[in-house]
């Protein structure tokens, strides 16, 4: 997937039910970035995203999982800036697997629903 520019999203734990990360590489001006949360091609509510005090153009972000990300098998969160991926989040619940097969397919089922839903408001748009 394309990234947003130079922006990217990086781990910084999990507890709780609580994801941590920080955004780089989005200037701060008088917006807070529109970071959106899919599972599935579903948006997803509980982002919060706060300006980074020491750096310029980084960002705390505190995602706390809803509920239906916890299910059996893989789920994979999509992370996205403006329409395009800046991360991802997996999470493998229920009995391991002997292969990591299902969880790169929920991954590129996820990616393939962000990409029909940017395709089809860009072309509500056209």
């Amino acid at each position: 997937m394309k990234q947003a520019g130079e922006a990217r999203l990086i781990y910084e734990g999990f507890k709780d039910g609580v994801w941590y990360g920080l955004l780089f590489g989005v200037a701060k001006g008088k917006r807070t970035p529109e970071l959106t949360a899919s599972l599935d091609g579903v948006d997803l509510k509980g982002i919060s995203i706060e300006p980074y005090a020491t750096m310029s153009a980084a960002w705390k972000v505190v995602f706390t999982l809803p509920a239906q990300v916890l299910q059996d098998g893989s789920s994979v969160v999509l992370f996205s800036l403006n329409g395009n991926e800046v991360g991802n989040f997996r999470m493998q619940a229920g009995p391991s697997k002997k292969s990591d097969l299902g969880e790169e397919v929920a991954q590129l089922r996820a990616e393939l629903d962000m990409v029909k839903r940017v395709l089809r408001a860009h072309l509500r748009s056209s």
